[in-house]
This record gives structure tokens, sequence and C-alpha cells, in this order.
């Protein structure tokens, strides 16, 4: 009888350790490469650039209070350098942006590109830098984020 009990118990230690949630083993990290960028819309008229941008969180992790910004690189001799001064895109709502796992989201950003910068020969309106940020709601954690690069590379590679 108590051999039965030894064994019935070492079996339902077994099935306990093997019943475990692959979570709970592993928990899911972030990955900026589980943000998708969508372009919707370009358009340049009457000195008003405008995109319009979708953003989709493909992870399983909640990412929040995002924002994305747009600016113009200053050309150089050299190529360009990063401008300090840049255009955020909104939303619809006045609330902080929160995206859960397939969660998506629309920016609309205009850059009055004649009322602010003129006929600027300095900056290269052909290809604007995208900046996108965030925080990873990790756990009980708010790890901040942040990535960006050209917009035809963000959209491209994302």
């Amino acid at each position: 009888m108590r051999r039965l009990g030894v064994i019935g118990l070492a079996l339902l230690m077994i099935i306990l350790v093997s019943c475990t949630n692959e979570e709970t083993i592993d928990p899911p990290r972030f990955d900026d490469r589980d943000l998708r960028f969508n372009l919707l819309q370009s358009d340049n008229s009457l000195g008003l650039q405008s995109y319009v941008i979708e953003v989709q969180n493909a992870g399983k992790l909640k990412i929040g209070y995002l924002k994305l910004y747009v600016s113009y690189p200053i050309k150089q001799e050299s190529g360009s350098r990063s401008n300090p001064f840049r255009v955020e895109g909104k939303t619809r709502s006045n609330n902080p942006v929160m995206l859960g796992e397939g969660d998506k989201a629309i920016f609309q950003v205009d850059a009055p590109i004649n009322d602010v910068f003129g006929d600027s020969a300095l900056l290269d309106f052909d290809h604007p830098n995208l900046n996108f940020e965030g925080y990873v709601l990790e756990g009980d954690q708010i790890i901040p984020f942040g990535l960006g690069g050209g917009l035809e590379l963000i959209i491209r590679d994302y």
C-alpha cells in the first residue's frame, strides 16, 4: 500500500511539472519587428505635406502612450543630418494610444511646408524621417522604447 502511494505521488509530480504554461517558463518579450507600419496616403498640395500612417501591434505585449513624428533631414554637402524640429502625428482620439495584440492605430501627419519652412532648399522633403516612441507594458513594468529612420525604410522593413 505504501509503495502504491509513493508511485501515485511520483506520477502526480510528473503530471504537474509537465503541464506548466509555456508563457510562465518563457514570457513574451517586446520585439520592434512586431510593429507593422503601413503608409495609407501621402499627399503634397498647396504647401501642405500630409501622411496617413497605420501602425499595428503584431506582438503579444500591450504597448501604449504612442507618439509618431515626422521630420525632414537637413541637407549638407556630405549627405544630410537629423533635424531637431519635427511634426507630431495625431489620431482621432484625445486619449493616449494603447495597442493590444493585433490592434491598429491610424496617425495623420500634416506638415505645413510653406508656412513653417518657406522655400527652404536646405531641407530634404523627399526623404522624411519617422520616429515612433512609446512604452511596453511588460508584466508590472512600463518600459520605454523608440525606433526611427527614413520613412521609406520604416514602411518597407516593418
